[in-house]
């Protein structure tokens, strides 16, 4: 999983206009990119958890 800062590119998710502020990959698989509401649900489905604060995070540069 990434956060994206300034994201330009919109949710994979079928009918969802939203930016997305995560891209997701599993193993080789096609990257994904999910807004916030998405992006909680596929990390619950990955198993991971989402920073609790994406700004924190990245001014820790954790998100990379």
């Amino acid at each position: 999983m990434k956060v994206v800062t300034e994201s330009v590119i919109s949710c994979d998710r079928q009918n969802c206009d939203n930016r997305a502020h995560f891209l997701f990959r599993s193993g080789r698989g096609p990257i994904t990119a999910y807004c916030d509401t998405h992006a909680e649900r596929e990390a619950v489905r990955f198993g991971v958890a989402l920073p609790e604060d994406i700004m924190e995070t990245l001014m820790r540069g954790e998100a990379r």
